[in-house]
């Protein structure tokens, strides 16, 4: 099917309102308690992470890009317990992966960048931690940066880099086979996603022209580019997502000027026609710049990526906004990538601290009270856009 023109994509466009929380909350700093573990003193090649996940009992950090191809697993109970897992030694290159999940049986990490983009997919058993093994999806001829998992189905988010093509890819978990793609535009990027058990959403990253700052969902059941739907946020860069049952939320990178934001937007999940925005930057100015997020019970967090303060938000009002500066612990304490809970706790994936790589990950309680007061928001409208698109389908097999 031919592409819509921009002259049909305006007749196609629907305009309705989004809030921006413009002044939103005081905020005080909320003080869990928080542990660090340093991952180089077992090994020192675990650092420069990008992305986590876990299985309850473990936290699993995906190796990325910057390093090697060491797979760093930790015990959640006595945070101290350190297991590598190199990838490498089942194929060279099995380096520079970018995030990562679980189905409960297998943990799942994306191929990124290893000195090219490249289409490997990696997975390996919980249980013993090992028995890697592979999935070349290159035939597909994408990039990717992050993923998920609906239960049935691994989905990889595209990436634009080196000028690929962006196409949507999956693959069945129970053979680790069975691979699927559609193309979107050119012009989309994204940085992760994540599915509520209908739908997938694709985070917009800095993409460019047209598609810039774009949420894509399309439905899982039918896969195809007949099925996607797009959201215009005009915040342009986020990375990384969640949900929370009703709304979608993105974490923001960067505005279309190219500097940090700090702007959350959620969306309804059925409805998809609108967003609110919630700017953290009016609450401390240093909070922009954040890569990864995630929920956990009446909070949702994100992760700082720039900076080591770390933001959470009450999601029944979105707009209780809570402060926790990294860096009173440890100077190293800043710019993460990625995150996740569990136990009661949330854990921040070492990256690059602006001095180096390092591997110190962070774990805070995420259930301890907080003494920050609110005030009523203000609020003020701005535009979102959104569209359907069609592109053509492709399957590929393996």
């Amino acid at each position: 099917m031919p592409a819509i023109s921009n002259a049909m994509r305006r007749l196609l466009t629907v305009v309705p309102a989004s809030r921006l929380f413009e002044d939103a909350v005081v905020a005080a700093a909320w003080a869990p308690s928080v542990s660090v573990l340093d991952l180089t003193r077992h090994d020192g090649d675990l650092r420069g992470f990008d992305g986590g996940f876990s299985d309850g009992a473990h936290g699993y950090l995906v190796p990325s890009s910057w390093y090697d191809g060491k797979v760093a697993r930790f015990n959640l109970t006595d945070f101290s317990s350190v297991d590598t897992l190199d990838l490498r030694l089942t194929d060279a290159g099995l380096t520079g992966f970018a995030g990562g999940f679980t189905d409960g049986d297998h943990g799942y990490v994306v191929p990124y960048f290893n000195g090219v983009p490249f289409g490997k997919v990696a997975r390996f058993a919980l249980t013993g931690f090992g028995n890697p093994q592979v999935l070349d999806v290159s035939s597909t001829e994408t990039a990717f940066r992050g993923g998920f998992t609906d239960g049935t189905h691994g989905y990889l988010a595209p990436s634009l880099a080196m000028g690929m093509p962006a196409k949507v890819v999956r693959f069945t978990l129970a053979d680790f086979g069975n691979v699927e793609a559609f193309a979107l535009s050119r012009d989309h990027e994204f940085v992760g996603g994540f599915t509520d058990g209908e739908y997938g959403f694709l985070v917009p990253n800095n993409g460019g022209g047209f598609e810039r700052g774009k949420v894509v969902r399309f439905t899982l059941m039918d896969f195809d580019i007949a099925s996607v739907r797009e959201l215009h946020l005009p915040l342009i860069a986020f990375a990384g997502g969640f949900y929370d049952g009703d709304w979608g939320y993105v974490v923001p990178c960067k505005d279309d000027s190219g500097t940090d934001s700090g702007k959350v937007a959620r969306f309804r999940l059925s409805a998809f026609d609108g967003a609110d925005v919630l700017d953290l930057g009016l609450t401390d100015a240093d909070l922009k710049g954040f890569w990864g997020g995630f929920l956990d019970g009446d909070y949702g967090y994100v992760v700082p990526n720039r900076h080591g303060k770390a933001a959470r938000f009450l999601l029944l009002d979105f707009a209780t906004v809570e402060i926790l500066d990294l860096t009173a612990f440890d100077v190293d304490l800043k710019s993460f990538r990625g995150g996740f809970a569990a136990m009661g706790h949330g854990y921040f994936v070492p990256n690059h601290n602006g001095a180096d790589f390092f591997g110190k990950v962070v774990r805070f309680s995420t259930t301890t009270a907080s003494s920050s007061t609110t005030r009523t928001s203000s609020t003020s409208t701005t535009s979102t856009t959104s569209v359907t698109t069609s592109s053509t389908r492709s399957t590929t097999s393996t």
